[in-house]
């Protein structure tokens, strides 16, 4: 640098920096809202999930139910306990919730 100022290269190192810094910045400020966006995404889907198992009537939650059976040991005897396994899943099947529902009889 001179008593005149600065030269045409050192403009040019200098901006070329300054771009440098605000392109990083820009992609660390949309990698977060993307990943914050994902996360209410997710939690809203989970949240809707859940209701449906409570007994709501949810839209867009799907129920699939499997005639099966539990079957455990407890001091050397086995118990088996008939029920259906029931699956409860959004509509893009990123949340995924199974429970054992047994029959009444």
């Amino acid at each position: 640098m001179n008593k005149r100022g600065m030269t045409l290269l050192e403009v040019v190192v200098a901006l070329g920096i300054l771009v440098t810094i605000v392109v990083s910045l820009t992609k660390v400020f949309t990698s977060g809202v993307s990943i914050t966006t994902e996360a209410d995404s997710l939690s809203r889907s989970e949240l809707k999930v859940r209701k449906a198992i409570a007994g709501e009537k949810i839209a867009g939650i799907k129920i699939t139910s499997q005639n099966s059976s539990l079957n455990f040991s407890l001091d050397g005897n086995t118990f088996a306990i008939s029920g259906q396994m029931k699956t409860y899943s959004d509509v893009k099947g990123r949340v995924n919730y199974q429970y054992f529902e047994a029959d009444p009889s």
